[in-house]
């Protein structure tokens, strides 16, 4: 298949001026691999002007075996007519590993592509995990916070070749025009062999709906759909109490004279299940500061209860904020100390 004047190609090897296509699509010069449809004829052809009126070889590397066809048959030499050759490889309805290897008299290294032997469509190769999940992924798994992120895992299945596989995350949002929702590590719309992305919300005012999309290797994509961001502004889904009454929109008004008042927040109905809560202290220059005041519980810490117990033992009068955190899901409420 080769002689052993030829060499691997490099990335300033003359294959570098030819353009490579598998069923229509271009290969990047340097792409991971390559995708062949198990069970089905797949078109492999390269454009390499400076070749015409030579002739090129195709080889296989076949380590595990696999039943392969091709025309013009592999080994063979093939004449570059009109700038290009061009086979129909079909493989038998097998998931596997080969390389195709391209040989030309007029270049003296070689040309491997790494080709992942797989199904038409990528469902059937991979299951689709959120985090800790089962498949199929429960709606509650498919919901995105500001600051709360989830890792998205795809586990190959029995026979399937897919480890390894370039793989590419991109995000659909159900309202055309808007930005992406979520964030990735490592990023979206790049090629990743490793299958597991971590995705975090975007901190943004409005909530909404996505599709996480993984694609690659012509199959066709497989979607996480109907996932949601909330907001991250927290009054969206709820109301904060002050002493069992709504908190007018002028703020809070609290005593001092070291009796407990209670702040606590209420989820609106219909509002979805909240994350953990936290409450944060925040002075005003020139202001009340927070050794003014005790909290219970204390300030940082997660609150399951969504009610803090606060008391002031002075009576001088003064300005802060108080500022509660869910997930990301924020909203801060002024307070006035009479």
């Amino acid at each position: 298949m080769t002689s052993n004047s030829n060499s691997l190609a490099t990335q300033d090897s003359p294959w570098k001026e030819a353009s490579f296509f598998i069923n229509g699509e271009p290969v990047q010069w340097n792409s991971p691999g390559v995708g062949l449809r198990r069970g089905q004829s797949n078109d492999f052809k390269v454009n390499a002007p400076w070749l015409n009126g030579t002739q090129v070889s195709l080889g296989l590397v076949n380590d595990e075996g696999l039943v392969i066809e091709a025309k013009p048959a592999l080994d063979a030499w093939v004449s570059i007519e009109n700038n290009e050759a061009g086979w129909t490889i079909t493989p038998a309805d097998k998931s596997g590993r080969v390389k195709l290897v391209l040989i030309s008299r007029q270049v003296p290294e070689f040309l491997e592509f790494s080709c992942w032997i797989l199904s038409l469509n990528l469902a059937d190769a991979v299951d689709a995990t959120m985090g800790n999940s089962i498949v199929p992924i429960p709606e509650a798994n498919k919901v995105f916070w500001p600051s709360l992120g989830r890792q998205l895992n795809l586990r190959a299945k029995p026979g399937s070749s897919i480890a390894d596989a370039p793989l590419e995350l991109t995000v659909e949002v159900k309202s055309p025009g808007l930005p992406d929702p979520v964030t990735s590590k490592p990023p979206v719309k790049t090629l990743n062999t490793s299958h597991r992305w971590e995705v975090s919300g975007v901190p943004s005012s409005e909530a909404a709906t996505f599709a996480l999309v993984v694609s690659g290797l012509g199959m066709t994509p497989l979607k996480v759909t109907d996932c949601t961001l909330h907001s991250a502004n927290l009054l969206d889904y709820v109301t904060f109490m002050l002493d069992g009454a709504p908190i007018p929109a002028g703020g809070a008004q609290f005593h001092g004279g070291g009796k407990p008042q209670t702040l606590q927040v209420v989820p609106k109905p219909g509002s979805p299940h909240l994350p953990t809560m936290y409450m944060m202290f925040h002075a005003i220059v020139g202001d009340l500061n927070l050794n003014y005041f005790k909290f219970e519980p204390d300030l940082g810490f997660p609150n399951p209860s969504l009610g803090w117990k606060i008391t002031s033992a002075i009576k001088s009068p003064g300005r802060f904020e108080l500022e509660v955190e869910a997930g990301g899901s924020k909203a801060r409420v002024p307070c006035r100390l009479n």
